[in-house]
C-alpha cells in the first residue's frame, strides 16, 4: 500500500513509524489525529485502506470490528487531552514512550512530557533540498579547526524582561546564519529563536543557551550514547536525522562500558530516526524531572560519488542549571 504523509503499521510488537513509505504488504494507516479516540481512529483506518491503491489484497474490517481493534491496540498509547498527537515506540510494560510526538512547539510544556526523555515536532523538508549546501560549506570550510560554522552564547542570568531575552535571543539568530543563502538563512533563523524561546520556558534555571550551527560529515557521533548535560534541541536540515531508541531497549552496562552499538543496542527493530526538518528536543542527564537521558546517535555516515554527504544541523543546548 502507498501511504501519505505520516503513517503507522500496527505489527505485533506494538506501534512504529514509517513516515512517507511505500509497501506492498498489507498494512492498516493510521493518519494522524489530535485526540486518541479509538472509535474515529479506527474510522480513519478504514477509510485509509478503503482510498488507498493496494498492492496485496485487504479485506477492509468492519467499524465496529475495527473500533475494538484499534481501542486494543492504543490501550498503552492513548495520551488523553486535547494538545498532545501521539507517542512512539511505547513498549509492553512501559507506561510511557521514549519520545513524545507533538503537533506544535507549545505542546512540550504538556504535563505528559514530563515522563518522556525526548519530545519532536514532525516537519516535511525534502532531504536533498539544502544538500548541495551544506556540501559548499563542508568543502569551503574543510580546513576549519572543529565541525562549529557558527556559534551565540545568550546569558540567561541577568534579570533581562521578558521583550529584551527574545530580542537577545534574535540577534543571536541572526548572527548565527550570516553565511548562508537567504531562503536557508531566513528558515534556519526562525528555528533558532522558536527553539531559543521555549528552551527557556522549559528549562528557567537555565545559566546560558549554547546556539549553534554546525557541519557533521565523518566527525558524526554515531555511537549511543547520553548526553552529559542538561537538554538539547536540534534540527537537520538535509541528508538524515537523529535515531534514538527507548531505554528499554539498551543494555546500560555496555552503553556506559564502551561496548560496540550492536552490544549496547536489544533489538535494533526498536530503533527509531527523526526525519529532515523535524525539531527535536532531548533531555541530557542532568535535566531536571522524572524522565532524562535520551539514548541517541547520529545517523550512519552517508556517501555520493566517494564523498561524505555533510549535514547541516541546528542546536540550542542548556549545559548548566543555576
Amino acid at each position: 500500500m502507498k501511504g501519505i504523509g505520516y503513517g503507522y503499521k500496527m505489527p505485533a510488537t506494538g506501534i512504529q513509524r514509517v513516515g512517507h513509505y511505500t509497501s506492498s504488504k498489507p498494512v492498516t494507516v493510521m493518519m494522524p489525529q489530535q485526540h486518541f479516540t479509538p472509535g474515529v481512529v479506527a474510522y480513519t483506518a478504514v477509510r485509509k485502506v478503503a482510498t488507498t491503491t493496494i498492492r496485496t489484497p485487504v479485506v477492509p474490517m468492519m467499524p465496529s470490528v475495527a473500533a475494538t481493534a484499534a481501542a486494543a491496540a492504543f490501550k498503552e498509547t492513548a495520551i488523553k487531552g486535547p494538545s498532545v498527537a501521539r507517542q512512539l515506540d511505547t513498549h509492553q510494560g512501559s507506561g510511557h514512550s521514549a519520545m513524545l510526538i507533538c503537533s506544535s512547539l507549545d505542546q512540550w510544556h504538556n504535563p505528559e512530557a514530563e515522563y518522556h526523555p525526548g519530545f519532536l515536532v514532525p516537519r516535511s523538508i525534502d532531504p536533498l533540498r539544502w544538500q548541495l549546501a551544506a556540501d559548499q560549506l563542508f568543502k569551503a570550510d574543510g580546513n576549519r579547526p572543529n565541525d562549529i560554522i557558527h556559534q551565540e552564547v545568550v546569558d540567561l542570568q541577568k534579570s533581562d524582561g521578558e521583550g529584551l531575552l527574545r530580542q537577545k535571543c534574535q540577534d543571536a539568530a541572526n548572527a548565527l546564519v550570516h553565511d548562508l543563502e537567504p531562503a536557508l538563512r531566513e528558515f534556519v533563523s526562525k528555528d533558532a529563536q522558536a527553539l531559543a524561546d521555549i528552551t527557556c520556558k522549559l528549562v528557567p534555571q537555565a545559566k546560558q543557551l549554547i546556539i549553534k550551527l554546525e557541519l557533521l560529515g565523518s566527525n558524526a557521533c554515531i555511537r549511543w550514547h547520553q548526553d552529559q548535560y542538561v537538554c538539547r534541541s536540534i534540527v537537520s536540515y538535509n541528508c538524515s536525522a537523529t535515531q534514538y531508541t527507548a531505554d528499554s531497549n539498551v543494555n546500560f552496562h555496555w552503553l556506559h562500558n564502551g561496548a560496540k552499538n550492536d552490544d549496547i543496542i536489544r533489538d535494533r527493530s526498536r530503533i527509531r530516526a527523526a526525519n529532515v526538518g523535524d525539531m527535536m528536543f532531548m533531555k541530557g542527564t542532568l535535566f531536571p524531572g522524572k524522565a532524562r537521558g535520551l539514548v541517541h546517535k547520529s545517523p550512519e555516515i552517508k556517501y555520493f560519488n566517494g564523498h561524505v554527504q555533510a549535514r547541516l544541523i541546528l542546536k540550542v543546548d542548556v549545559q548548566d542549571l543555576v
